[in-house]
């Protein structure tokens, strides 16, 4: 899906980098949550890497309504609608 986002707008491929060991390991953890966590009294996953997880979230959510708000703007302006 990351991909497909950076398609879409380079900006993306600033959250949740890969190429640094404790972001790629936390997005791993939340991965594994998906299905371990719901199944597993043995899945664990950090206070710090949650607070990390939830700040990426919070960044995510961000560049997406400005994408979409970009977008939807372009969009307005080609159909000649105010």
């Amino acid at each position: 899906m990351r991909s497909l986002c950076v398609q879409i707008d380079p900006a993306f491929a600033t959250i949740f980098p890969k190429n640094c060991k404790r972001p790629r390991r936390a997005t791993q953890r939340l991965k594994r949550a998906y299905v371990e966590a719901g199944y597993s009294m043995h899945y664990e996953i950090t206070e710090e890497e949650l607070d990390w997880l939830s700040s990426e979230v919070e960044k995510l959510q961000a560049l997406t309504k400005q994408s979409c708000e970009a977008k939807l703007e372009q969009l307005k302006q080609a159909s000649g609608a105010e």
